[in-house]
């Protein structure tokens, strides 16, 4: 089958631009609700909210909640019932909260109504046919989502994303067991999957559109997130794990990496479409069409100045500060202050995002402000623990070295990280204290969380922080951007206020053994 055919498929008739708008939209939400699961408070303390990227951890406004007025109807042991209004200003992809989120399509032709969705516990199974056991949406789709959405028929098209989920599970966080990993790193069948999942979802698609209506604005937004799923899934075992697998590419594949310049300036896709930021994030680190270098390889100065000045030639406005972000995060990470301060001084603020600016700006007093918190200060601070009872950090710690893991439910990036996070934790659980603190403003969704017993793990201690990244713990290291992993000392000394990621695992491992043969 010729890809590159499919990845012409004709949109002609599909108009597109950016328009900026008001907007708002009710949704009405009946509730199944699990009495094991929500005991005290309704479902939508912790969920149900509406936010621009789910994904999104370099431009901190994709996550912030766009749910502005909130009236409950109904909220009885089996049943809530709760409506909600949100404010949104543009087309395209959004997501639902509720865990890995719900990704959906909302437009102006929706401005005003009220659409009623019913949601219904995701069922699990005690073992499906391949003898897993967990939350499936059938048989073979793992469930990324407590819930189930039915749509009205109106708007079956805002749950298309849910629909497709259906034949190779959730774009965003697979279910349909063919990832690089699952497959032993078999690149040829790693690849040929990738192409019979994208063929499929295009068949789908193609299907949907028509029996469901879908506005012509919408098919657009929609092709292409599945187009920039399939590039995501083709860049991910050269980012991941090796740049020259790319040598194994056939070359109709490699076509289609390089036609990715074609859209790296679209202010259209960076606004509208989920995964065009990561695409562009992996194409231009990779630098697909030159020396390729993957993420497995430590960055240096070196790498990181080339893909400055290629962001100088090829980049601009929006797309270029997003990639001068990313870039800035890894140069803070591993402490390359000059580097970092060369993609500061390159970085334009009035082009780019107000979230990403918050995002550069908080790096940026990382790398060159004072965050140092004195030792007795860091030991008084006053957390809550599980119980909700205040506690001092001092009244807690019990190793000599302390990590801590700065995080939130409502953080996907955070999330990501928790497996590693885990084995790390139980591998050092004799010589390191490994702390998750949580920065949910709502308590209940922290509790919430710790009820489900998600990624529950005996070896690391778990607290919150009042008044959430307003806690002076936060606000003392500049913190307003997460995950974040501190290494403190027993005596409160701040070690390291910038570890490397837990899935890091040599670099995290390197740091950590630093302090531990002092």
């Amino acid at each position: 089958m010729n890809f590159n055919k499919l990845l012409l498929i004709p949109l002609l008739f599909l108009l597109y631009y950016t328009k900026a708008y008001a907007g708002y939209v009710f949704v009405k939400y009946t509730i199944e609700k699990d009495s094991t699961l929500h005991l005290k408070h309704s479902v939508t303390d912790y969920m149900l909210d509406i936010v621009s990227d789910n994904w999104d951890h370099v431009d901190v406004n994709s996550t912030k909640g766009l749910a502005i007025q909130k009236q409950i109807i109904e909220n009885a042991p089996g049943k809530e019932t709760v409506l909600i209004k949100y404010t949104f200003n543009r087309s395209g992809t959004f997501f639902i909260t509720d865990i890995f989120g719900h990704e959906i399509l909302l437009d102006e032709s929706m401005d005003g109504d009220t659409i009623d969705l019913k949601l219904t516990r995701t069922k699990p199974l005690a073992k499906n046919s391949a003898g897993r056991s967990g939350d499936y949406l059938n048989d073979s789709i793992s469930s990324t989502k407590f819930y189930v959405i039915d749509y009205p028929d109106k708007y079956k098209y805002m749950g298309f994303f849910d629909s497709l989920a259906y034949i190779h599970g959730d774009l965003h966080a697979g279910g349909g067991n063919y990832s690089f990993k699952q497959l032993e790193h078999n690149i040829a069948l790693y690849l040929s999957l990738v192409n019979k999942v994208y063929a499929d979802r295009v068949k789908f698609y193609r299907d949907f559109i028509h029996r469901y209506n879908m506005p012509a604005g919408l098919r657009y937004d929609a092709f292409k997130e599945i187009q920039f799923a399939y590039y995501n899934d083709l860049l991910d075992p050269l980012m991941e794990w090796d740049a020259d697998l790319y040598n194994d590419y056939p070359p109709a594949m490699q076509d289609s990496l390089k036609s990715i310049g074609n859209d790296l300036n679209n202010d259209h896709l960076f606004a509208d479409i989920s995964f065009y930021r990561s695409v562009l994030v992996y194409y231009s680190y990779l630098n697909i069409g030159g020396k390729l270098t993957s993420l497995r390889e430590q960055a240096d100065d070196e790498h990181i100045i080339n893909r400055l000045n290629y962001a100088n030639q090829a980049l601009k406005g929006k797309t270029k500060g997003y990639f001068l972000a990313w870039l800035m995060n890894i140069a803070s990470n591993q402490n390359l202050k000059d580097t970092f301060n060369a993609l500061y001084k390159s970085y334009d603020g009035k082009t780019s995002d107000a979230g990403v600016n918050k995002t550069v700006e908080s790096l940026n007093e990382i790398v060159n402000g004072n965050d140092n918190i004195p030792p007795q200060q860091m030991l008084n601070m006053v957390f809550e623990n599980s119980g909700h009872q205040q506690v001092n950090f001092d009244q807690v710690v019990n190793k000599n070295v302390i990590l801590i893991d700065c995080w939130a439910t409502w953080c996907i990036p955070c999330r990501e990280q928790m497996p590693a996070l885990n084995v790390l934790a139980e591998e050092y659980a004799d010589r390191v204290q490994f702390i998750s603190l949580s920065a949910d403003q709502s308590v209940s969704k922290w509790d919430a969380w710790l009820l489900k017993d998600v990624n529950a793990n005996k070896y690391i201690t778990q607290l919150h922080a009042p008044d959430a990244i307003e806690h002076r713990f936060f606000k003392l290291l500049h913190i307003n951007a997460i995950p974040r992993y501190i290494l403190v000392s027993r005596e409160g000394k701040l070690l390291n206020t910038t570890m490397p990621f837990p899935s890091e695992t040599a670099a995290f491992k390197k740091e950590l053994e630093k302090y531990l043969k002092n």
